[in-house]
């Protein structure tokens, strides 16, 4: 008590405020010190735990991505040898657009061999049977009607193209007599 509550002789009034707790309700210093302790070991064996969970996570892990670079690397891989694959089919290719190339000259050359070796024999032909009595081939030419030569003149509806004609076939009988 204080000393002006003993000269007046009243009690004095402790006011409680609420949450207040009673001595009994009260841990002692030894009683929380072991539960904290007791909830320090808990925690320590909790992060242990999960120290080596997380070890053998990284371990996990570090497998898994192993793995993985092993398969990624397999694949490059294997897109390395499509790409020379590719390569090989496109030398292929240009080596078979050079053969057909070549195939088309080859080609064209006989058949213009073939087509000079069919006009050889009217070719020769011509030039060993002249017509007869002369070596040389005269042109002909139309004559124009005279009005003063009726001999001269082919007679009437005939064109210049029907006396060619009829020059024509007079020669190939003279070559066959």
């Amino acid at each position: 008590m204080s000393t002006w509550h003993k000269i007046q002789g009243k009690q004095k009034t402790q006011v409680r405020r609420s949450g207040w707790k009673s001595k009994g309700e009260f841990v002692t210093r030894v009683e929380h010190d072991a539960k904290n302790d007791a909830l320090l070991q808990m925690v320590r064996a909790e992060s242990a735990t999960l120290r080596s969970d997380i070890a053998t996570f990284r371990g996990d892990m570090v497998e898994r991505f192993g793995k993985v670079e092993g398969e990624i690397t397999g694949v490059k891989g294997q897109i390395e040898g499509l790409k020379g694959e590719i390569q090989g089919v496109k030398g292929e290719v240009e080596g078979l657009k050079g053969s057909l190339n070549t195939t088309q000259w080859v080609v064209g050359t006989a058949i213009s061999l073939l087509a000079l070796l069919t006009q050889v024999p009217s070719i020769i032909s011509a030039y060993r049977f002249p017509p007869a009595g002369s070596s040389f081939v005269p042109a002909v030419a139309p004559v124009p009607p005279t009005p003063g030569n009726p001999a001269s003149s082919p007679g009437p509806g005939v064109g210049a193209s029907q006396v060619a004609l009829a020059a024509a076939l007079g020669r190939a009988q003279a070559v066959r007599r």
